[in-house]
């Protein structure tokens, strides 16, 4: 592999120290970040657990045990993997955050190969590795139990092998097959192989000569790609029904208003990353012999924008679909600033000592910067127990039989294990084929239907926001609560329609483990032959 001219000045001192040091220091940030400042896995990674749990229980890859499979989940080979796990007795709540955090701490020592590619001189890789590893984003993915971390690692598992100059037929088939693994187990990884495909178009403008070669090493490449991707596509034909998966249908619902939102999704998140890492490597020219790597890095990055504004991005805190670009910004904010230490960098030249201060002053800016300003959700740790807790009330209090509906389906649904109405759409193929509203809630859920939830008349429903709370609401005038934190379209559908108050009421059920009460709207029936110790029943 060429690299790129050492920052003489420092190799003459201590810069293979001071290179070792903050690659230390980068991976100890990734240990102590999630797990200092992490809270507990995230509520989608339930979803996914649920899928887990019938596979391993010989039910299928469905939600719930019984009824016609559908794709609600996005994470195929991530939801996969932990099925086979829980079939040799693996606890997901035991085992995956930890394996979240080991590939978080392979994306580090990544993010430094990567940057050491595209040019950076040793010590600033480092500092890149850096910069990735000290994000806040770090606190909300890297043990959140969900697929991010595996994701971000295939894609940059798969661009390593495309940056390298000669890159032979072996790379490009280790490329392909770790895109073919991140598209697995995120459809975007299908926009990542072809960016970095359409990457290629430059360089056949420039010398129509090359055309043939490319053409066959892109055939090369494809054939891996397409075998294991479109076995996967077939499965999912056969299986679910669809080559789309049901979420696309749940979540995706493009509209000026939507991509409005997902616009403004791009703009914090770009400013929460950090303007000055984001736009040095569009403002410094690329050093000789780095430009197609650095040209490459950067169209994929700025292509990959578009997914997110699509789709409308995310409520996720910290940013979750731009997690697989900061290794690559990271290692482009590096190779720029090296080449700001070459003799021919004119008069913007700096000296490397310099510019290593300007980098580690940025890092220590934009992480604080991103810890006191960013999007955190706090007391998850508490709401976690609370969840968790309420649903073991559930899984103990109801009939096996049970019929639960929520809006949030992750964790009260996984450990209440009873089969649940997702009344969002996302494990409901009704409501997520449903007409999309445009509402101040949550991006990506904006389905719902009062009238069919009710009509299927499940025992027990709850809210998103009343679940939990410290007060049985039961003993109060639930009403107005109730109508002022409904969230989404089924819950404040079902508010409205007369049928709710007629046929349910609300019940107040002590969690003294958890210091809180569990309230939920039931039937007449569900709690008559056996109530809970403790619970309080509403009025009408």
């Amino acid at each position: 592999m060429t690299v790129a001219p050492e920052m003489t000045a420092l190799e003459r001192g201590g810069a293979k120290l001071w290179t070792w040091v903050l690659l230390a220091a980068a991976f100890a940030a990734a240990i102590l970040v999630p797990t200092r400042f992490g809270d507990a896995p995230q509520d989608d990674a339930y979803i996914a657990w649920i899928y887990s749990r019938n596979f391993a229980r010989g039910d299928g890859l469905v939600f719930n045990a019984g009824e016609p499979a559908l794709e609600g989940y996005v994470n195929f080979l991530w939801t996969f993997w932990i099925g086979l796990g829980m079939k040799l007795g693996m606890d997901p709540e035991q085992v995956v955050p930890w394996v979240g955090l080991l590939l978080t701490l392979a994306t580090v020592f990544g993010t430094f190969v990567l940057a050491r590619r595209l040019g950076a001189a040793p010590l600033f890789a480092a500092l890149a590795a850096l910069l990735f590893a000290t994000r806040p984003t770090l606190a909300v993915h890297a043990m959140g139990g969900m697929e991010t971390p595996a994701f971000g690692l295939f894609v940059l598992l798969g661009l390593l092998p495309r940056l390298r100059d000669g890159t032979g037929r072996r790379g490009d088939l280790w490329s392909s097959f770790w895109l073919a693994l991140a598209t697995l187990t995120r459809p975007e990884g299908v926009l990542i192989y072809g960016a970095l495909e359409l990457s290629e178009l430059p360089g056949v403008i420039r010398d129509p000569s090359t055309l043939a070669a490319r053409v066959r090493r892109a055939l090369v490449r494809a054939i891996p790609f397409a075998v294991i991707v479109g076995a996967h596509f077939l499965f999912r034909k056969i299986y679910y029904g669809s080559f789309i998966p049901h979420v696309f249908h749940a979540k995706v619902d493009p509209s000026p208003a939507i991509w409005a939102d997902g616009a403004e999704y791009l703009f914090y998140g770009l400013l929460y990353f950090g303007p000055v890492f984001l736009l040095l490597p569009y403002a410094v020219r690329a050093a000789e012999g780095f430009e197609r790597a650095r040209r490459t890095c950067l169209w994929l990055s700025s292509l990959y924008l578009v997914y997110p504004l699509y789709v409308g991005g995310d409520y996720v805190p910290a940013y979750r679909f731009l997690w697989p670009m900061v290794p690559v910004w990271s290692a482009l904010a590096a190779g720029a600033l090296t080449v700001l230490t070459r003799p021919d960098a004119g008069r913007v030249r700096m000296s490397s000592a310099a510019a290593a201060v300007v980098f580690l002053v940025l890092i220590v800016f934009h992480t604080t910067f991103e810890r006191v300003d960013g999007h955190q959700w706090k007391g998850m740790h508490e709401r976690h127990g609370q969840l968790v807790a309420a649903g073991n009330k559930l899984n103990e209090v109801l009939a096996e039989d049970a019929w639960i509906a929520a809006t949030n389906v992750g964790r009260v649904p996984y450990f209440a294990d009873r089969r649940t109405i997702d009344m969002m759409g996302l494990n409901d193929e009704h409501i997520g084929r449903a007409e999309m509203l445009v509402t101040p809630d949550l991006a990506g859920h904006l389905k719902g239907d009062g009238k069919y939830v009710l009509d299927r008349r499940p025992d027990v429903i709850f809210f998103l926001r009343l679940v939990v709370h410290q007060q049985p609401l039961a003993k109060q005038n639930w009403g107005p609560i109730a109508k002022r934190d409904a969230f989404g379209v089924s819950e404040k559908q079902i508010l409205a329609d007369p049928r709710f108050r007629e046929e349910y009421r609300m019940y107040s059920i002590p969690l003294p483990d958890a210091g809180c009460w569990l309230n939920v709207f039931a039937r007449d029936d569900v709690f008559a032959a056996n109530p809970p110790e403790g619970i309080v029943v509403g009025r009408r």
